[in-house]
């Protein structure tokens, strides 16, 4: 490999065509939710990034409020 030349991985296409379905599928409907349940008023944002134990302990305390 000569320099400046970045080797890519092969994708299969099969796992591509996985890959455009899902994201197509995110965007027409998964994302319009999270503008439906904003304009709602009961969305609710945490930062999702770290280890799995604090954005649950986030996601927990942020939905605290809402639960009886």
């Amino acid at each position: 490999m000569n320099l400046g030349q970045i080797a890519y991985p092969v994708i299969d296409p099969p796992m591509c065509h996985g890959i455009r379905h899902r994201l197509e599928v995110y965007s027409t409907q998964t994302s319009p939710l999270i503008a439906f349940y904003a304009d709602e008023g009961v969305l609710v944002g945490i930062d999702a990034t770290g280890p799995v134990e604090e954005v649950t302990q986030r996601a927990l305390s942020a939905l605290q409020p809402y639960v009886n």
